[in-house]
């Protein structure tokens, strides 16, 4: 990729609920712009997403373009077949990593969970954009996570550990001579200054003042431990028998390499990712029964709510005729 006109675009993957808020908030210490049309803040993250707004909408369309949504299971797709609207959707992407370039001083930052989804229409796009890319893959113990989409959207744990899943390996091996960094949410409420500095190394990101104030905003108000509703261990997730063994393998892998224990550039690791990428795609076909499933759990309950709204339609034109009987019965 050619990085000698100096533009850079830092990419934050990651799961759901796993800290990437916090994490891509980090990037604006070492000089990383994340513009100002942001999804704003919410009950479930009171400091902000820092997901850039229009990104939000062209993975959105694309998977509904796709017949998928954000949480819904299904592997991730390495190769999109072009058509007019995924093209159009392309070329909007492109023009949208430029103009946030421009407008960012040639270094900007984006995060959505949902791009991990659809790494091949993004590969196309950074390619096409022509600026240097780069990756800071977030991750949290997907017991927490599992925890965290209980609460918030009501999704058991079993399709929650597959959704986790489905966002977490995809980016591993997603653009291999691109500068990549695995930090663990845990990891940064922690440390916040060491984590930082593993950003700052691993990407060529230039490093703050330890003293800076906007360093410490950052770990002293920002960082809050006490929004973070859950935190199990690795022993926990082990006694969890909803989580399969590829679940278990995946996330002991990512929290050595977010430790520096291991490498992305491993030989070993390479086949050990080779393994559990070719598990999951085996579950496919277990996917798609589900996904079945919750569209016919879907469209009886569609039915259901749509024959109360008829019987209580039909309930209030007989009060009102019964009414309308009393009245007349007053009158004569």
């Amino acid at each position: 990729m050619d990085g000698s006109n100096n533009m850079r675009s830092v990419v934050g993957l990651g799961m759901h609920r796993s800290g990437t808020s916090a994490i891509t908030k980090s990037l604006e210490l070492l000089g990383v712009g994340l513009g100002d049309d942001l999804h704003p803040a919410g009950f479930d993250n009171p400091k902000g997403f820092w997901e850039d707004r229009e990104c939000i909408e062209i993975n959105n369309k694309l998977l509904a373009h796709l017949g998928s949504a954000y949480d819904r299971l299904g592997i991730a797709w390495d190769e999109i077949k072009l058509d007019p609207e995924v093209s159009e959707l392309r070329l909007t992407a492109t023009q949208l990593i430029a103009r946030k370039l421009i407008n960012n001083n040639g270094i900007w930052g984006f995060k959505d969970p949902r791009t991990c989804r659809l790494l091949g229409f993004w590969k196309d796009v950074f390619l096409a954009s022509a600026c240097e890319v780069c990756f800071v893959i977030a991750v949290r113990n997907p017991a927490s996570v599992a925890a965290s989409l209980a609460a918030r959207n009501n999704i058991s744990a079993e399709k929650a550990y597959f959704l986790w899943l489905q966002h977490v390996l995809p980016p591993l091996g997603f653009m291999k001579d691109s500068p990549r960094v695995v930090v663990e949410y845990d990891e940064m409420l922690a440390n916040p200054w060491l984590q930082t500095i593993r950003i700052s190394t691993k990407l060529g990101l230039p490093l703050p003042n330890r003293h800076n104030a906007l360093v410490k905003e950052f770990e002293n108000d920002f960082l809050q431990s006490e929004l973070r509703h859950s935190q199990f261990t690795e022993a926990d997730l082990a006694k969890d028998g909803r989580a399969s063994v590829i679940v278990k393998k995946t996330y002991g892998l990512l929290h050595r390499l977010a430790t520096d224990q291991v490498y992305l550039g491993d030989p070993v690791l390479k086949s050990t990712l080779d393994e559990l990428n070719e598990l999951l795609r085996t579950a496919s076909p277990a996917f798609d029964y589900i996904n079945d499933l919750e569209d016919q759990r879907l469209a009886l309950w569609k039915g259901v709510s749509e024959r109360d709204t008829q019987i209580s339609s039909l309930n209030q034109a007989v009060s009102e005729r019964d009414g309308q009987i009393a009245g007349l019965s007053q009158a004569v």
